[in-house]
């Protein structure tokens, strides 16, 4: 079924779905990020769609606990989080909803149990970046830190963004290629 799904790619759509499971298989530490643009109806959803599946179809190892899940989906709204069978940002992340742009630590505890819960999470998918202004981009990355221990840039973890910046903007915040 999903040799199907990856036959519907146009050229570019599988130039780029080739090049990240390159990535995915050379496993050489190594985070990369991407960033997949494109105007609406050109298919972004439908190619994050195949990449969050192979993911897990190349990441699922054998003794792998499959509560535990290889990647992290989340957009920045409930609508755009249900299209990617995915999590809002805040309840990915254990985020509390705020308008300051000042990034407040989590519970101990309930950054303990994303801890837990994320120990095999290599991925990380945000589709409709676009609508994650600089201080939600910002939040995202110090609890990643937080969650993975890391001080790298996304915890260390592979960072996937789709969307269209000329199609939503952030609410009340800058873009976050602005800061």
């Amino acid at each position: 079924e999903l040799r199907a799904l990856i036959i519907n790619l146009n050229g570019q759509q599988r130039r780029i779905f080739d090049d990240y499971c390159e990535r995915l298989l050379i496993d050489d530490g190594n985070s990369f990020y991407l960033y997949i643009a494109g105007a609406a109806g050109t298919g972004k959803s439908y190619l994050l769609r195949l990449m969050i599946d192979i993911v897990k179809h190349i990441k699922l190892k054998s003794g792998d606990e499959l509560n535990k899940p290889p990647c992290i989906v989340m957009a920045p709204t409930a609508n755009a989080a249900y299209i990617i069978h995915g999590k809002t940002v805040e309840a990915a992340l254990g985020i509390m909803p705020r308008r300051e742009s000042a990034f407040n630590k989590v519970e101990q505890s309930k950054v303990s149990n994303l801890t837990f819960l994320y120990e095999n999470v290599e991925v990380i998918f945000c589709d409709e970046i676009s609508m994650v202004g600089s201080s939600k981009f910002t939040r995202i990355n110090f609890q990643l830190q937080d969650i993975k221990g890391s001080r790298e840039f996304m915890g260390g973890l592979s960072f996937v963004a789709v969307g269209d910046f000329h199609q939503l903007p952030p609410v009340l915040e800058q873009y976050a290629y602005e800061n």
